[in-house]
């Protein structure tokens, strides 16, 4: 459930922040602003590898409910990237809260990955 509940909310926030990204971008390309269009533009590039990934936690979470093993195997793979993602923003002082927060969620579900019956329910044991 964590990791729909992820790819949804991924999914929602990423089409909302490039709807902005585009309009920040669109703004600074109107404006001859280059550092605005410039910060826009990484703005979209940013939300694009996001919304990628929010798709892929959507498409894993069908393989977990239909108890899949590349599901389990991709979804740890998923956990342990995003974990080291948000340690690198706390470190860079980027929404510690958020990023503390997305830790604990993903050590949540290795941890329950982890279990013997999750595992052997996956042919993981």
């Amino acid at each position: 459930m964590l990791q729909l509940i992820s790819g949804l909310l991924g999914t929602l926030f990423s089409a909302i922040a490039l709807f902005f990204g585009g309009l920040i971008a669109a703004g600074g390309a109107v404006s001859g602003d280059a550092q605005t269009a410039g910060a826009g533009g990484a703005l979209i590039i940013i939300t694009i590898i996001s919304l990628v990934l929010s798709i892929l936690a959507l498409i894993v979470s069908f393989g977990l409910f239909t108890l899949k093993g590349w599901a389990w195997t991709l979804t740890y793979v998923l956990q342990a990237i995003s974990i080291v993602v948000n340690v690198v923003n706390i470190f860079m002082g980027e929404n510690v809260g958020g990023a503390i927060f997305s830790i604990v969620i993903s050590a949540v579900i290795i941890y329950y990955l982890n279990r013997p019956n999750v595992k052997s329910a996956f042919d993981q044991a």
